[in-house]
């Protein structure tokens, strides 16, 4: 009963952000529950930004004609090259995300 309370809630989280625009899928659960997400698209927009005192880096995938952006806590610009394609690891920060992985 626990594994499937616990697929519904992934459903919710999944089907949100796909609804959201997210398009982004589950893919596994850590120690302690944490939810991890992977993206993958061709960079085409990075960004350094501060918003509430702290740097956010936006970044814009385009896959397949379909583009999915991402505010991710910390500067994480390097890890994102303009024009690359790159998959990202990542897990979600209350209102922003964190990257746990990017791989080219």
């Amino acid at each position: 009963m626990r594994r499937f309370a616990g697929t519904i809630v992934v459903i919710a989280l999944v089907s949100g952000r796909v609804v959201c625009g997210g398009g982004t899928f589950y893919i596994s659960t850590g120690d302690g529950g944490v939810i991890y997400f992977t993206a993958s698209g061709t960079v085409s927009v990075v960004q350094l930004t501060i918003i509430n005192g702290g740097q956010v880096t936006v970044v814009t995938l385009i896959d397949l004609g379909t583009a999915q952006t991402f505010n991710f806590c910390g500067n994480v610009v390097a890890q994102f090259p303009a024009n690359t394609l790159v998959t990202a690891t990542y897990k979600h920060n209350g209102g922003y995300d964190s990257v746990v992985h990017v791989t080219r």
